[in-house]
């Protein structure tokens, strides 16, 4: 059975689990970015073995790309931190940006959160068909990230892991997040990466897909977005759409303290600078 618009009643297809709010010819737009996207993950073994799933940001050995999974639990960590804090001992409504397989959805709702997960990406090796339905409750949804399928103030917060960057716009992305969370609501990032200098930003996504084009053949625009954040437009993002902004680092106070000396001896030195991938936490003031 289609889901029904109940205003326009419009159906809308159910496949895997997956609604799909995306209207005739919306999908259009993004092809070329997933046809891409899909090429390099598959061809980069980013695909999870459904068992161990459930098990990220944690895999068991032998899985794929385990250093960027070490990184990615310790922000995880860290934003755990954050959500009991704000959750006070109770359940959030939660928002899952651009939630890829669904690991953080479904570890979030098994710790009793209500969640809700957003993608253009439904692919069933690594997109939202991959996750299971039947162990923790989560709505899964296909729909662009700058046009949210939900209700103004319906979250208490929004989490964009590893995806903000892939926005084709993003303000227009941040102004929808903004909308759909309640006053006092918080839009956390994390797993992105910013840059202080968007020139350095362009030229290394740059290099990045002219390699993947080279390695893995695929003529589709490697990204919706830039690839990247520029930190002046994240900023500017937040304050016009009445957000707070704080960087969280996802590090112990020693380590956290030899990343911003070595920052530091970068910049004096006239080294390339390298992406900062810190939580980035907007709390809605109104």
């Amino acid at each position: 059975m289609p889901v029904r618009c109940t205003v326009c009643r419009r159906g809308f297809p159910i496949v895997d689990g997956v609604v799909s709010l995306i209207a005739d010819g919306g999908l259009a737009p993004y092809r070329p970015f997933l046809e891409h996207y899909l090429c390099v993950r598959h061809a980069e073994n980013w695909s999870v073995n459904p068992t161990h799933l459930g098990l990220l940001p944690y895999p068991p050995p032998g899985t794929p790309h385990r250093a960027i999974w070490r990184r990615r639990a310790r922000s995880f960590e860290r934003l755990l931190a954050l959500l009991t804090v704000r959750s006070r001992g109770g359940s959030l409504d939660i928002l899952d940006l651009g939630a890829g397989n669904c690991w953080l959805a479904r570890q979030l709702a098994g710790r009793g959160h209500r969640v809700e997960a957003v993608d253009i990406n439904v692919d069933p090796l690594d997109g939202l068909a991959a996750a299971p339905t039947a162990v923790f409750a989560f709505g899964r949804i296909q729909s662009p990230m700058e046009r949210l399928p939900y209700l103004d103030a319906q979250f208490d917060v929004v989490i964009a892991a590893a995806a903000l960057h892939y926005a084709r716009n993003l303000a227009a992305a941040v102004t929808e997040a903004v909308r759909v969370l309640r006053p006092g609501g918080a839009l956390i990032l994390l797993d992105t990466p910013i840059y202080r200098d968007p020139r350095l930003g362009q030229a290394v996504v740059a290099q990045r897909l002219s390699a993947q084009r080279l390695h893995y053949g695929s003529v589709g625009e490697g990204t919706a977005g830039p690839g990247y954040i520029a930190a002046a437009a994240l900023r500017l993002a937040y304050r016009r759409t009445g957000l707070s902004y704080r960087e969280v680092s996802v590090h112990n106070r020693p380590r956290a303290m030899v990343g911003r000396l070595r920052r530091r001896l970068g910049a004096i030195l006239c080294l390339p600078e390298r992406a900062q991938m810190p939580l980035v936490v907007g709390e809605r003031r109104c």
